[in-house]
């Protein structure tokens, strides 16, 4: 071979191979317009120039009928990543490591893996098909929305810095939220929790627990507490002494065996709050007023015999 030709044909092989190496591939077309109509591509062809994306920091592709984001990876300095409203069954963001607010909902995704995004301190991935969701390793959390999922469990423990904590429309049985001494909100309707300790979060504004199997709640360490739903439970003691009453909002309709509700001023509780059951009545000491909190027992009197 003439040595003019292999020389062409060498630098023509190493410009092929440095081309290669600055795209990224992404075979998603939907993905890829989202890309184009973001200007960083021009061309619908499964691959984006990589010093097109290296650097992006936020990245928006909503309601775009995508069904994998292969590419993603080479966002390494993606801080905000929204998918939201796609096709999703899975996604990998674990070169993502940068991420601080993972927003994924309305997908079908069925396993996360956030082991390496320990930067992540907002995640919402309601309304996808979760089993299980390890959050071991995400200590900056603050926000977590995980609603509408199927998780049976879910262990915050690791998770200290959170404050808002929404797990409605779950499988959950137990949750501890001992750890979670930052909590304002918890929203926890429509599963099957039995018992809720709240002894450690004194800062907590908002429970929502409607629609679970609590026979007894005590908010009395709760002095921060503004708004509480516990409707439609088999609660028969409820515990509102914690100070705060007279700014607090209740919903406690749809418990037939709560009879009473220690409150910190029966006037007051008589008088504004008015969304409970009708045999539901207001005491400062329900257990000392009935001396049992069973609706249905009836007290033996000696002098009736």
């Amino acid at each position: 071979m003439p040595k003019k030709l292999y020389t062409f044909l060498s630098v023509l092989l190493f410009s092929t191979l440095i081309v290669t190496a600055q795209n990224t591939y992404v075979p998603d077309d939907n993905f890829e317009q989202a890309l184009i109509n973001l200007g960083y591509d021009d061309i619908l062809d499964d691959s984006v120039l990589t010093a097109n994306i290296n650097t992006v920091a936020s990245l928006h592709v909503n309601h775009s009928s995508i069904s994998s984001l292969t590419g993603i990876e080479d966002f390494t300095s993606l801080t905000e990543l929204k998918c939201n409203n796609n096709s999703l069954t899975s996604i990998d963001i674990s070169n993502n490591t940068a991420l601080e607010t993972f927003i994924c909902y309305f997908n079908q995704i069925s396993a996360l893996d956030l082991s390496n995004n320990i930067s992540l301190t907002s995640l919402d991935c309601q309304s996808n098909n979760l089993d299980t969701l390890d959050l071991s390793s995400n200590t900056a959390l603050v926000d977590l929305t995980c609603r509408n999922n199927n998780l049976v469990s879910l262990d915050l423990s690791n998770n200290s810095a959170l404050i808002l904590l929404d797990i409605l429309g779950n499988n959950l049985t137990f949750i501890d939220v001992n750890n979670n001494v930052s909590l304002a909100t918890i929203n926890a309707n429509f599963n099957s929790l039995t018992s809720l300790d709240l002894s450690n979060n004194n800062g907590l504004t908002n429970l929502h627990l409607q629609n679970n199997n609590f026979s007894s709640l005590d908010i009395t360490a709760n002095t921060s507490l503004v708004s509480l739903n516990c409707a439609n439970n088999n609660l028969a003691t409820l515990d509102l002494r914690n100070g705060n009453n007279v700014n607090m909002y209740l919903l406690t309709t749809g418990n037939p065996n709560l009879s009473c509700i220690s409150v910190d001023d029966v006037y007051w509780a008589d008088t504004n709050w008015t969304n409970i059951d009708a045999w539901t009545s207001f005491s400062s000491n329900c257990a000392a007023a009935f001396g049992c909190t069973d609706s249905t027992a009836i007290n033996y009197d000696p002098l009736a015999d």
